[in-house]
Formats: structure tokens, C-alpha cells, sequence
């Protein structure tokens, strides 16, 4: 027996083929036993999202990473509940086998939320039918900031210019609005740094001297439509910290009077002094801005009173500046300006309301509250408060609050105008000079018909998948083969740019590869077989807003769209006719919609391969189009 050739065995000469005949029997159990060991390969996912500190940000798609290729059949569901839309990535053969999983949400997380994300019928690259497994996999989002300090202390005596500093246990996201408001009424800044750890509360005036203040820091939290800025849903404002502080008097003073907000325009100016002042001093060191007619006088060089000579301006807001050099008659010198500020009386205005004027995506539930900017003619407001449009509910005064409550809901995505009447009279103050308004948009309703999902059963079924679904919808008990056997098969083979009429039967291989070896079929075919068992037709020079409007009606809509690259792959049939045709070509079913018929801002689709997926109206106009707005609706 001849021994093997060196340059084919690799082995020593001495090796004869019985020996390397041997050596494969014993080995090939080896082999078995690890291609039957990868046929049971069991896929393991884990989470791959760009988390913080093991957050899921709130402005993050969910990114799922499976430890072997499965095929992209998996149901995904969270709970709670999430709309959003199922990708894959990192594909092979063809984009049947994928490693990466991403689940992208309609709408921004809601933070501090714990999610459960269920991955169902997860099956290895193997393709073993009885080979799948559900999966569960747990996240948490980012938390909710506490407030970790507010500067100055509670309780503190702080100084007529000062402002507040809050700080934050962490950044706060911008699904945050932050806002602040003062007990009594003084309008507030708020100002958040750029690392957003730390936000500034600035009084747009000087407090009152030897005044008490409370203030109020509030978080507003809302959800977005995934990446954009447009507010889908905002919740009602929720209280961080309220604290009170005095404000102290300037050294050398005890009192400053007026101070605060509200003043009547025949009030007097007053200070008093620690220690007596000469008046020809105060006359020459203490000045009021806007100038005022008139001059300081005092009985006893302690107390200093100013009488305009004219009534003050209203709404205005006055300064009372001490200046630096001023002398006390005991050799005491202000080494420093020290000023004081008071606002007059002004026409009622509203100071704040939740939700904000201009707000979007307001609950349908939500209970409005309105602050004014002084106390009001309490009886004059409820009786003359209005919602339009009309609105059943209940106004209420709840402490320095007017509120209205709706006995039911707010119409989903409706523009409201809440108004107070002109004339609107203060207690101290003067009555509104205009109209009072807040305007606010509710949320966007969600539309959608309970259509049956259906997976498709073979590769290019989705055609027949999505007619058994409409179907199905509709009480008809049916599966996709009686479909397949009414629509028929184009026999004509695929040769030199010639191939079958997808408008007239199912063009190509139903198991096949597209475009390689199989396509699809087109509307008339799903209308006319469709017809056997509920009225459908071809919808063609349609717009958006009238399938939706079937959709309104109860009446699902079969689109063609795109599922891949969306190239163009034009032919010919036998008869000259050219084919419109893409690389992918796809159906869905459109179920329903977010928003109105007439200006949805979603679209919602069941999808034979990914079950339920939703388009911006942007993106599915661009997706319809590719095979010129094909469509059937299924009454």
C-alpha cells in the first residue's frame, strides 16, 4: 500500500491512508457532535444601549445584541406598554439572519421607569422550526433628579438683590422644565447651567426689604416624539421644594417702607435709621428713581418720611438708593449704595397657569390652574372664567389658585383658549386693561383598528399575509392558501429583462429570493380575490387623508411599500408592458393613526414580518410612493 503524498496528508510518510482512514472515523463523532451542538445553539440576548451609570437614557433607542444569529422573526412587546418600532442590523443572508435588535419608542422614555422587554419566538441562525425560546430582559431609565441643596438655607435672612441656587442630584434631562414662583408675586428667572446639575432662581426686581417670601421650585416632565422636539404629552407641574426666607434690611436701617409689589400710588416713602442722621444728609445722599417731586422730612433724625407731591405711576417699579458717604450724626459712615424697591398697583395680569400658554400635548384630563399677579375680585373671576371650545367642568378656588376641572376629557388634539374678561376687577389694585388668556394644545389622539397580526408563511407572502389579516378583521376565518390558489402564478420565466405581470397573478417563486428567483403580486389581484369574501377595491389617486379616512370608517388598508434598498428593478412582460418594480417590495396594513385624519403625525401599520410598525407621516408618504400609492382597502 503506498503511502500518501506528503504535499496532500501533511503527515509523515510512514502514514499510510488506512491510518489516516482511522484517524477520520474516530474523529467524525467529534464533528458530529459540534455541528448537532451548533444546530442547539440557543441564542442569548443582552443589552448593548449606551447606558448611564446602568440608566437607559430617555432619549435612547433600546439596543439589543444576540450572542449567535436568529432569525428576525421575534415578537417584541414592553411593559409597560411602549409604541415604537422594531430594526435589525448586523444582518446576513440576505437580511433573514440578524445579530442586533433595536427597539426605537414613538415617544421619549418616561424616567425613573422600570421596563420588562419581552423577545418571543427568538430562533437560532440554525432555522430548526421547534428550536425557539422567549427571552426577558429588565432596564431601568433615569431616574428622576432630587434636589440636593437650595441655597440660601431655609429659614436664612437673605438680601433684597440676592437670587437662589438649586442644585440636583444628577443633571436633569431635558424631558424636564423647570420653573419657580414667589409667595407673594414677584416675577423669577430661572436660569439652568450648561452641565445641568445647578439652576439660578433670579427675582427680576430687588425683594422687599424686611419682607417674607416663599418660593416655590416646580418640574414640569414631558415625553417627546422620538427625535424631535415636539411635545407629545406633558404632565402637570410637581412641586421640588417650597421654602420661605426674610429678607433682611440694609446695616444702619431697620426699615424701609414700601416694599413689595401691589403698592398704592398715594403711598409715602419711609426709612428708619439705626442711629440719627442729619436731614440735610438724607436730602443730599438718598435719591428715588423715577424721580419724584417732593423732599424728605423728620420729626426725630430717625425716621424719614418722603410725601410725593403727585400720585405715582402705576405699574412702575421704584428704587430708594441710600448712596455710599451718607453719615450718621454719631460718625457712622455707609461704606456702600443700599437700595430698596417697591412696585405700584397695575391692572390685573396673570402672573403664571399650568398648563403654560402655548403648551402642547396636554392630558385630556388635566385640571387647569391660573395665578394672578395680585388677589382679584374672587366671585368676578368664576363668574367670568371661559373654555373655548366649550368645555363641561367645574371652576374653584384653591388658595391663591383658580382652577378648572373637565367633568370628562378635553377633545385629543385641540387647541383651547382659556379667558378671563376685560375689566376684571382687583381688590387693591386696578381691574385687568385687556382680555386674560391661556392657550393650550391636548395631546394628539391615537386611532387604531383591532386587525389580527398575521406572520407571513412563506418569504414572499407578505401580499396574502396582509389580505388574510383585513380578513380576519372582518370575521373571515381564512388562511393564505386559499389566497395563493385564487391569485395564481405568472409561468412566464425571468429572461433578459422580461418576466411575469405582478398586476395580474404572483410573479416568481413565493419561496424565492428577491429579485433573484421571486417577487410578489400587486393591488388588482389582492382587490379581486378579496372580493370573494368582503367588498375590496383599489384605491388609486389617493391621498393620505383618504385612507386614513377608511381607516376612520372601519376599513383597513393594504399599502405597498418597501422592505429593503428600494432600487429599482424595472422589466417587460411578454406584451411590451413595463413593470414599476423595487428591490424589496413590501406590503403593510394600515391600521390606524396619531393625530387627525386630516394632519396625522403617525402612522400606524401592521407589518407581516415585524408585526406592529409606525411611520412618521414623512416617512410613509416617501415609502408609498416608491410603487406609485398602491393600495387596497377591505370594507
Amino acid at each position: 500500500m503506498d503511502a500518501l503524498p506528503l504535499a496532500i496528508a501533511g503527515l509523515p510518510r510512514h502514514v499510510t491512508r488506512r491510518d489516516v482512514f482511522r484517524r477520520l472515523l474516530l474523529t467524525l463523532p467529534v464533528f458530529l457532535a459540534v455541528g448537532a451542538a451548533g444546530l442547539l445553539i440557543q441564542p442569548a440576548p443582552r443589552l448593548a444601549s449606551t447606558q448611564v451609570h446602568g440608566w437607559q437614557p430617555l432619549d435612547a433607542p433600546l439596543v439589543v445584541e444576540f450572542s449567535w444569529p436568529v432569525s428576525r422573526a421575534v415578537d417584541v412587546s414592553i411593559v409597560p406598554h411602549v409604541e415604537g418600532q422594531v430594526s435589525y442590523s448586523d444582518a446576513m443572508l440576505q437580511n433573514r439572519l440578524v445579530r442586533t435588535l433595536t427597539f426605537t419608542p414613538d415617544r421619549t422614555w418616561l424616567p425613573g421607569t422600570t421596563y420588562t422587554l419581552a423577545l418571543a419566538g427568538v430562533k437560532s441562525a440554525t432555522g430548526v422550526p421547534f428550536l425557539s425560546a422567549d427571552h426577558s430582559l429588565t432596564f431601568t431609565t433615569v431616574p428622576v433628579p432630587a434636589v440636593a441643596s437650595l441655597l440660601p438655607q431655609e429659614g436664612s435672612t437673605m438680601v433684597a438683590d440676592g437670587a437662589w441656587s438649586v442644585a440636583f442630584e444628577r443633571p436633569l434631562d431635558t424631558a424636564y422644565a423647570l420653573s419657580a414662583r414667589l409667595d407673594p408675586p414677584v416675577p423669577v428667572q430661572v436660569i439652568v447651567a450648561s452641565d445641568r446639575r445647578k439652576a439660578t432662581i433670579q427675582p427680576s426686581q430687588l425683594l422687599g426689604q424686611g419682607s417674607a417670601y416663599t418660593l416655590h421650585v416646580e418640574r414640569t416632565t414631558r415625553q417627546f416624539a422620538f427625535g424631535t422636539g415636539d411635545v407629545v404629552l406633558e404632565e402637570p407641574p410637581h412641586v421640588l421644594v417650597s421654602s420661605s426666607w426674610q429678607v433682611r434690611v440694609p446695616p444702619g436701617v431697620t426699615k424701609v417702607a414700601p416694599s413689595g409689589t401691589g403698592v398704592p400710588l398715594t403711598e409715602s416713602m419711609a426709612l428708619t435709621f439705626a442711629e440719627p442722621v442729619d436731614l440735610a444728609g438724607v436730602q443730599q445722599n438718598v435719591t428715588i428713581t423715577p424721580a419724584l417731586e417732593g423732599a424728605w422730612e423728620s420729626a426725630n433724625e430717625h425716621v424719614f418720611t418722603f410725601q410725593p407731591s403727585a400720585a405715582l405711576a402705576q405699574a412702575t417699579t421704584y428704587t430708594i438708593t441710600i448712596h455710599e458717604g451718607l453719615r450718621t450724626k454719631s460718625g457712622g459712615v455707609f461704606e456702600a449704595d443700599t437700595r430698596a424697591q417697591f412696585r405700584t398697583q397695575e391692572p390685573v395680569t396673570l402672573a403664571s397657569s399650568s398648563p403654560a400658554s402655548g403648551a402642547t400635548g396636554v392630558g385630556t384630563n388635566r385640571t387647569l390652574r391660573v395665578t394672578f399677579n395680585q388677589e382679584v375680585d374672587r366671585e368676578a373671576a368664576l363668574q367670568g372664567a371661559r373654555v373655548t371650545p366649550s368645555v363641561e367642568g367645574t371652576w374653584a378656588w384653591e388658595n391663591s389658585e383658580l382652577t378648572f376641572s373637565p367633568k370628562g376629557r378635553y377633545a385629543f388634539g385641540t387647541t383651547y383658549t382659556v379667558t378671563l374678561p376685560k375689566g376684571l376687577a382687583a381688590v387693591h389694585g386696578f381691574p385687568a386693561a385687556e382680555t386674560l388668556s391661556v392657550t393650550f394644545t391636548t395631546e394628539q389622539a391615537t386611532t387604531r383598528l383591532a386587525v389580527p397580526f398575521h406572520r407571513q408563511q412563506h418569504k414572499l407572502s407578505c401580499e396574502i399575509a396582509t389580505l388574510v389579516m383585513a380578513l380576519r378583521f372582518h370575521g373571515v376565518d381564512i388562511g393564505e392558501q386559499p389566497i395563493i390558489d385564487a391569485i395564481g402564478f405568472d409561468p412566464t420565466p425571468k429572461k433578459n429583462g422580461v418576466w411575469g405581470d405582478p398586476d395580474v397573478a404572483f410573479v416568481g417563486n413565493i419561496d424565492g429570493q428577491q429579485v433573484g428567483t421571486g417577487y410578489g403580486v400587486y393591488a388588482a389581484p389582492i382587490a379581486r380575490v378579496g372580493s370573494a369574501y368582503r367588498p375590496s377595491r383599489v384605491m388609486t389617486g389617493s391621498s393620505l387623508t383618504d385612507i386614513l379616512t377608511e381607516v376612520q370608517a372601519g376599513h383597513p388598508v393594504i399599502v405597498w411599500g418597501n422592505a429593503s434598498t428600494g432600487q429599482r428593478v424595472d422589466w417587460k412582460t411578454p406584451t411590451g408592458k413595463t413593470v414599476r418594480a423595487i428591490v424589496g417590495e413590501h406590503t403593510r396594513v394600515v391600521v390606524g393613526y396619531v393625530g387627525s385624519v386630516t394632519s396625522p403625525t403617525t402612522i400606524i401599520t401592521l407589518d407581516p414580518l415585524f408585526g406592529e410598525r409606525r411611520f412618521s407621516r414623512a416617512a410613509f408618504l416617501t415609502d408609498w410612493a416608491r410603487l406609485g400609492n398602491m393600495a387596497v382597502v377591505v370594507e
